[in-house]
């Protein structure tokens, strides 16, 4: 990529603007990881797209330097399903809270690792189920977090804590329907 290139992909025609121009696209780039950071690869497209941006900003001397203190995320425990869900929540948490501190390419770039590494975990350990019911399963249709920890709650009041405790017959169709769009992000990491 050449200097003209670089100016073209930001659709600008003078390098003074390059700054500006690349603070929207971080900015943009950053709201979408908030609202629609939970589909493997759309992180992955955007992880693309942040190292073209990267590339833009070297060929036109706009990269500003980064002190970055790289977060890593906590391994999800296991024990309970409620305790397994809030550690993945403490994670989003703390990945969008470094999101929010800094608008940077190393904040994004950790960012987008942490978010791809936190959905892995997540997805990892959800039994699969074989329903007749073969409905569209929505990958960005996220099953609301308070909606999950009040069915999870419930569960644990019948005495179903652990995955293993899990039963298809047992558990609302919400949850059923949330277990079936993990499974399928559990797929894409795999291919």
């Amino acid at each position: 990529m050449n200097k003209h290139e670089a100016l073209n992909y930001l659709g600008i025609q003078k390098q003074s603007d390059a700054f500006e121009a690349l603070e929207e696209e971080l900015f943009l780039l950053r709201q979408f990881l908030i609202s629609k950071g939970n589909i493997p690869q759309l992180l992955i497209a955007r992880k693309k797209k942040l190292s073209q941006l990267k590339e833009v900003a070297t060929k036109l001397n706009s990269k500003k330097e980064s002190r970055l203190k790289y977060i890593s995320i906590n391994k999800l425990e296991s024990s309970t399903l409620i305790n397994y869900f809030n550690s993945f929540e403490n994670n989003k948490a703390l990945i969008f809270q470094q999101l929010s501190s800094k608008l940077d390419f190393e904040i994004l770039e950790c960012s987008i690792d942490n978010l791809i590494l936190n959905l892995k975990m997540y997805s990892s350990l959800w039994p699969e189920f074989n329903s007749e019911n073969k409905e569209q399963v929505l990958l960005s249709k996220e099953l609301d977090r308070m909606e999950m920890l009040a069915i999870l709650k419930e569960l644990e009041s019948k005495g179903i804590c652990e995955f293993s405790d899990l039963n298809e017959k047992e558990i609302p169709e919400t949850l059923i329907y949330e277990i079936k769009r993990l499974n399928a992000l559990k797929k894409q990491f795999i291919e």
